[in-house]
């Protein structure tokens, strides 16, 4: 329901100008990301990200807990990379990215640790994100182009012999765009 309320407000909104990168320094958003591992495993991810928009490149930190079913387990994700604005709105971005799963036994015993990634029983995994979406501001007059919903899909490899090591989601989320305006600045020193 959330995401069809985002899609037709992004609809409804006048399109920005397109294919241009964010006119913000910096976004902060959150996202929820259904999941699934190609061991058959489906869950969910709570997401927050913090990207700083340096054109033609967005740097992007992403900050991820959530839990997956087959067994019941807890997932933690943190990754940094790229983002690329492509056209119309759409994004892709390759990040670097750490994982962390904690059997939810040992989760109930160890809360604290486990959500800190320190944890004995946490199996450690790094590999690499790829991403692509499309973004649009939704904030009409009230707030202009601060408030954007962005939608995505991605993959998420981790090499090694612990399963599974694909996870395969989506991503829905809104974030702020917050600093002075980027692209009015730069253009004026030009």
């Amino acid at each position: 329901m959330l995401t069809l309320a985002f899609a037709a407000l992004a609809l409804a909104t006048p399109p920005p100008d397109l294919g241009q990168e964010p006119d913000r320094v910096m976004s902060l958003g959150l996202s929820l990301s259904p999941l699934m591992g190609t061991d058959v495993s489906g869950g969910g991810l709570g997401q927050a990200t913090i990207q700083v928009h340096l054109p033609p490149i967005t740097l992007e930190i992403l900050g991820a807990e959530g839990a997956m079913s087959g067994p019941t387990r807890t997932i933690g994700f943190i990754a940094v990379g790229l983002r690329k604005h492509i056209a119309y709105g759409t994004w892709a971005r390759v990040l670097f990215a750490h994982h962390h799963e904690t059997l939810w036994a040992d989760f109930i015993d160890h809360p604290g640790a486990s959500l800190a990634g320190v944890d004995s029983q946490i199996t450690h995994r790094s590999g690499v994100d790829v991403g692509f979406g499309w973004e649009r501001p939704i904030g009409g007059k009230l707030v202009g182009d601060r408030l954007v919903v962005d939608l995505g899909a991605f993959v998420r490899v981790f090499p090694g012999k612990v399963d599974p090591p694909v996870y395969v989601g989506l991503q829905i989320g809104v974030s702020g765009r917050v600093g002075p305006e980027w692209k009015r600045k730069h253009a004026q020193e030009r």
